[in-house]
């Protein structure tokens, strides 16, 4: 072959290479584009830290529920998104001396695991409040706290989670985050301050209620071991 005809042809192909990376999409031609820049995941300490809670006090139905709130903590090592893959703790302040709550001891008070998905979009941490959005009064972290349960409040993943400009919400995320959750507290159960870590309570409205229905009938279940 003529190597000034090669040259050439490989000039043009060179040229139309780099025309194609940065020209405008036009209808009917596909467009190569440049790949995303590689962003390095922060890694997470998964050791629970029981030194740091915050005492907090809310009224629920005439009754002042105090109790201490461990908040925002990376449940995953290393998080696709950090913010939507972090939980809270609120244990009922009773448990901290002694005390019972409805019965129930430190070592003995369930765990309620509220989830905040609907529509099977993000969901955000549930934390107590009595002035719920919905209702106007006491969440349902809130009456499970003023009745002797630990509150473990997990945020999760959804359809539109996007993290530097890449979705990183496509399913099955949201129940491998519900899942990873779970793991978090069993891993930590020697550390955990109260709660029985083997009997969790999950709850979940609309896409949500699908959630809590999906990591019941997942329990121990292969597909998510790894």
């Amino acid at each position: 072959m003529n190597k000034k005809f090669l040259a050439k042809s490989l000039t043009a192909f060179l040229s139309l290479g780099a025309f194609a990376a940065f020209a405008p999409e036009v209808a009917g031609t596909e467009i190569c584009s440049a790949a995303p820049a590689v962003t390095l995941k922060q890694a997470y300490d998964l050791k629970f830290d029981a030194s740091t809670g915050i005492k907090k006090a809310l009224v629920c139905n005439n009754q002042t529920v105090r109790f201490v709130a461990y908040e925002n903590i990376v449940y995953v090592g290393n998080p696709e998104s950090p913010r939507n893959q972090s939980l809270s703790i609120y244990i009922p302040e009773e448990y901290f001396s002694g005390g019972t709550v409805n019965g129930y001891t430190a070592k003995t008070a369930p765990i309620f695991m509220p989830n905040g998905v609907g529509g099977y979009m993000p969901g955000k941490i549930l934390a107590p409040t009595n002035k719920d959005p919905m209702s106007g009064g006491a969440n349902a972290s809130l009456v499970a706290l003023s009745r002797g349960l630990v509150v473990v409040a997990p945020a999760v993943r959804g359809r539109t989670t996007v993290e530097n400009n890449v979705y990183v919400g496509k399913a099955p995320a949201f129940i491998v985050d519900y899942k990873a959750a779970v793991r978090y507290i069993k891993i930590n159960q020697n550390d955990l301050p109260a709660g029985d870590v083997n009997k969790i309570i999950s709850n979940g409205t609309s896409a949500g209620g699908a959630l809590s229905a999906l990591l019941a009938c997942t329990g121990n279940a292969e597909e998510y071991s790894h």
